[in-house]
């Protein structure tokens, strides 16, 4: 699976295409939100294990341009735990971000950014009731799109230093087709590769971005597993959303 990824990545460099990362994907891309303009996203999302389904409902994601190549983020979801007969609930872990655009494709034909974000336990009992994982995270990722026509592919790469659990490597690409005016379709491979390679979180998902209005549009993504996976990863998973821009 790492090493299909990493052939797409390499061939969605060659082509010339948009960003088309970012929600309700994993993988994300270069794309900012513009000088003073914000981008908020506010969603639901779900993944069903073998003995448990986690929810994220609500997710606030906030972003915010500073000037034409500087994103600021902060994230915040309450996490939902069910399995079996029992349910918990609780506030997740807080995101906070900070995306540079170093490279435009208006110049270079390509756009090309990193995005560190550190993830970070908030106080509240969610670690000890096993909602969210103990410890900060550090994500460092390149991501990198182009554009062809109706057709944009991007890819992302990124080491994550997880405080107490081992570091992950991520590798992530994601297709989108302009079906109209108003509504772009997505394809999505993401793999997240732990201990050395040993464990392996790879999965596929389909989904959508439909306009709503000037103000709103519509994110849905649904997505499972790939063979190959080791235990313990989502056989199903989704994401619906929406996001304001302003």
């Amino acid at each position: 699976m790492t090493a299909i990824l990493v052939f797409l990545f390499a061939a969605g460099a060659g082509l010339n295409c948009r960003a088309q990362g970012g929600p309700p994907v994993i993988t994300d891309d270069p794309g900012t939100p513009g000088n003073h303009r914000w981008e908020i996203n506010v969603a639901l999302t779900e993944e069903s294990l073998a003995d448990r389904s986690n929810f994220e409902t609500p997710i606030f994601d906030f972003n915010y341009g500073v000037g034409d190549h500087l994103q600021l983020k902060f994230e915040i979801p309450y996490a939902v735990q069910t399995a079996d007969s029992e349910t918990k609930a609780g506030l997740g872990n807080s995101k906070v971000g900070v995306k540079w655009r170093f490279v435009d494709e208006t110049r270079r034909g390509v756009s090309v950014s990193t995005y560190p974000q550190f993830t970070f336990n908030n106080p509240s009992a969610s670690v000890r009731r096993g909602l969210v994982d103990d410890g900060w995270q550090m994500f460092v990722p390149l991501e990198v799109s182009k554009t062809l026509g109706n057709f944009q592919v991007g890819g992302e790469v990124g080491y994550n230093v997880q405080q107490k659990l081992p570091d992950e490597l991520w590798l992530g690409v994601v297709g989108a087709f302009q079906a109209a005016r108003r509504v772009q379709l997505l394809a999505e491979l993401h793999s997240i590769e732990a201990g050395h390679f040993v464990e392996n979180e790879s999965v596929f998902d389909l989904g959508g971005r439909i306009k709503l209005t000037n103000l709103n549009t519509l994110l849905l993504t649904a997505g499972r597993s790939l063979p190959g996976s080791t235990n313990n990863q989502p056989k199903f998973f989704m994401y619906a959303g929406i996001q304001f821009t302003f």
